[in-house]
């Protein structure tokens, strides 16, 4: 598989996403810089789309028209009604890009950079499981690995996949580290039987209890 271009992956936060965050956020120029870069970010994988055209992109396998068409609609800052019935009626809390951390902001917040990590980590929840469906699926398994590339940083080792934060190894699960996101990706899903409450370990694994 090709490597990708390292500005087409999403940037790594350069301050941790932890239960410190809120109460003691990153200075205005740390906060304002990351969303520079994510900006840039979303700007040069839109490009990279629409240049990419309807054929083949020999940079990233797997990437067909419909993976592309998936991953544009992620970027996108507002849903189409067909997308937004969709989301309305699936486990998954997908959601438009926020709008707001598109616009120039002279003292950002903190909640401008959670809510774009908040964006990621539903659109990563989604790629990790709606392949693994009875019948067809939307998508397949590697165009989900293909788009979920770009919604990765150019270096993952050691760093949970929806906080993008390092973590110890034997921390790293995101159950372990209490992991700030997690209640956002987990918002829609549905209640959890009585009778899977004793199989948590599943869930420990990154399984959905309506995947058994």
């Amino acid at each position: 598989m090709n490597a990708l271009h390292a500005e087409l992956r999403f940037p790594k936060p350069p301050f941790r996403i932890d239960r410190y965050l809120v109460d003691s956020p990153p200075p205005d120029h740390a906060l304002a810089s990351y969303l520079d870069q994510i900006r840039t970010w979303r700007s040069t994988v839109l490009e990279f789309l629409r240049k990419s055209g309807g054929g083949p992109v020999p940079e990233v396998e797997c990437l067909t028209q419909r993976a592309r068409m998936t991953l544009a609609t992620f970027l996108a800052s507002s849903c189409t009604q067909g997308v937004t019935r969709y989301a309305v009626r699936s486990p998954y809390n997908i959601r438009a890009f926020p709008g707001t951390a598109l616009e120039a902001v002279g003292h950002p917040k903190v909640n401008l950079v959670l809510g774009v990590l908040r964006w990621r980590a539903r659109a990563v929840d989604y790629l990790s499981d709606v392949w693994d469906v009875m019948g067809e699926s939307e998508l397949d398994v590697f165009e989900c690995g293909a788009i979920s590339r770009f919604l990765d940083p150019a270096s993952g080792a050691g760093i949970c996949h929806v906080c993008l934060t390092e973590f110890a190894p034997d921390k790293l699960n995101v159950y372990d580290h209490s992991c700030l996101l997690l209640a956002h990706v987990q918002a829609k899903w549905p209640v959890v039987p009585k009778r899977f409450l004793r199989r948590n370990a599943m869930l420990m694994k990154g399984k959905k209890w309506w995947q058994f």
